[in-house]
C-alpha cells in the first residue's frame, strides 16, 4: 500500500487480469463518510482526490478515522492497493474542513 502523486493517464491497456472497475465519486465534508463500501472481491482499489480540488481529503480503514489519524490526500494525490494485500472493508473519509470529493475505483 502506498500514497502516489498520480500524473499519468491509465488506458485499458496498461490494466490488464484485475477484473471489472466500478467507479463513483464520493462527497466528503468535515464529517466521516463511507467512500466506499467492503468488498469481499476487491482485486485492487484506488481513492484519488481529484488535482482540482481546493481540500485535503483524510483517508480512514474504518469510521473511527479522524483529521489526525488518517491518511491525508492532498489534491492530486491517491491511494492504489493491489497485489496480494489488499483492504476488503469499507473505507472512510473526512476533511478538516470544507467540502471535497474522492474518485473511486474498485476492481472486482
Amino acid at each position: 500500500m502506498a500514497l502516489f502523486n498520480i500524473g499519468f493517464q491509465a488506458t485499458s491497456s496498461a490494466i490488464t487480469n484485475v477484473g471489472t472497475c466500478t467507479h463513483s465519486t464520493a462527497s466528503v465534508t468535515n464529517t466521516v463518510v463511507n467512500v466506499l463500501a467492503a468488498n469481499a472481491n476487491r482485486k485492487r482499489v484506488m481513492l484519488f482526490n481529484p488535482p482540482t480540488a481546493t481540500n485535503t481529503v483524510v483517508l480512514g480503514f474504518n469510521s473511527a478515522v479522524t483529521a489526525t489519524t488518517g491518511i491525508p490526500l492532498a489534491p492530486g494525490q491517491g491511494w492504489v492497493e493491489e497485489g496480494p494485500i489488499i483492504h476488503l472493508g469499507a473505507f472512510h473519509a473526512l476533511t478538516a474542513s470544507g467540502t471535497g470529493s474522492l474518485l473511486c475505483f474498485d476492481w472486482s
